[in-house]
């Protein structure tokens, strides 16, 4: 039947079935491939393979792009009709239902940067901090301005109790003082995330835009959330940069 995760889209993830520790996987259908377990047993050989023998995606996302294709090329052969293993159901005992396992970071979050990528949402995030006049800075269109988000503070959905920000909150008044509590005005945004991965690159080296794309592992959905009055109270401060 249909799925969001066919043979031609093998996500990759980290799972943890009951009983057992995290381990990195591809989704396909309504199950998860254990690929930590493959590597294990010698049934998953590709360049590039041993680096999933760990309980998260780390070393395998620092790897170059050759070796994340021969990887998902010989996945995906594993998991094809005319497979050995496939036709002899020998692939029962490493798949789980997504539902029965409970997801984890696939990796750990170095680094998060957020792009106004999007002029309506510069535009719309400009009007809050500065008003509509001066909602689009003068760079924006000439450079990708971005900012740092808090990395310590990016969970994996579904299982996380995010709790609403307290902070310093603007006063009143012109004349008033800030004050600290809860945040009044809560948003929330479902964005498009990148996961940067390959070798890295010695210090003061640069990256080509042509090859950029090329340092994409994957993509994920990401509901941010941000607490505009605290940002309003400290954005002052904040120097906006770009990347």
């Amino acid at each position: 039947g249909s799925t969001d995760f066919p043979i031609e889209s093998l996500p990759y993830g980290v799972i943890k079935p009951e009983g057992l520790d995290p381990r990195p996987a591809v989704a396909i259908g309504a199950h998860a491939l254990d690929l930590r377990a493959l590597v294990r047993d010698g049934l998953l050989e590709a360049d590039g393979a041993a680096a999933l023998a760990s309980s998260s995606l780390d070393e395998f996302i620092a790897l170059e792009p050759a070796e994340w294709a021969s990887v998902r090329a010989a996945v995906t052969a594993l998991l094809s009709p005319d497979s050995p293993l496939e036709r002899g159901d020998a692939l029962e005992k490493y798949l789980y239902r997504r539902d029965a396992v409970q997801m984890h970071l696939p990796c750990r979050i170095g680094d998060y940067t957020d792009f106004y990528s999007s002029m309506d949402h510069a535009r719309n995030v400009g009007t809050i901090f500065r008003g509509a006049a001066n909602a689009l800075t003068s760079n924006w269109t000439f450079m990708p301005v971005a900012y740092h988000g808090r990395a310590s503070s990016v969970v994996v959905s579904g299982g996380a109790q995010p709790r609403r920000p307290f902070g310093q909150l603007p006063p009143v008044t012109s004349a008033g003082a800030p004050s600290f509590g809860p945040t009044a005005q809560l948003d929330f945004e479902l964005e498009l995330g990148f996961i940067l991965g390959g070798r890295e690159n010695p210090l003061g080296s640069r990256l080509s835009v042509g090859t950029a794309e090329q340092r994409v592992f994957g993509c994920v959905l990401v509901n941010d959330w941000s607490a505009r009055d605290i940002q309003v109270c400290k954005y002052p401060e904040v120097v906006t940069h770009s990347i």
